[in-house]
């Protein structure tokens, strides 16, 4: 095993309550994009704002992480708020290619 899996895994190993505390944080909400109720949208959207707030507290600037509104959907009555999308930078060493995480929510 190379050395930065090692690393990783122990880093994993050290964390695990971290991670099952984050995860129980994350599926109190019940987000489900297809819900086109004027409530199921709105735990989306909360969605994304604790998701923001993941973010912003990892990345090595707050102003890395940010959110996008995308305006309403406009096939719905009342319009529905899009959720947001959101966007961070984790380092900036440019001469490792960047990756993109991305959640899309298809509606309808």
């Amino acid at each position: 095993m190379s050395d930065q899996i090692s690393k990783f895994c122990n880093y994993v190993n050290n964390h695990d309550d971290d991670f099952v505390r984050r995860l129980a944080d994350a599926v109190q909400y019940p987000s489900i994009g297809s819900d086109e109720t004027q409530e199921g949208r709105q735990y989306v959207i909360d969605m994304g704002g604790w998701l923001h707030a993941q973010l912003a507290h990892f990345v090595a600037k707050p102003e890395d992480a940010q959110v996008v509104n995308l305006g309403f959907q406009d096939d719905t009555d009342p319009n529905l708020g899009l959720p947001p999308l959101i966007l961070g930078r984790i380092g900036e060493d440019l001469p490792y290619r960047l990756s993109c995480l991305c959640r899309r929510t298809i509606t309808g």
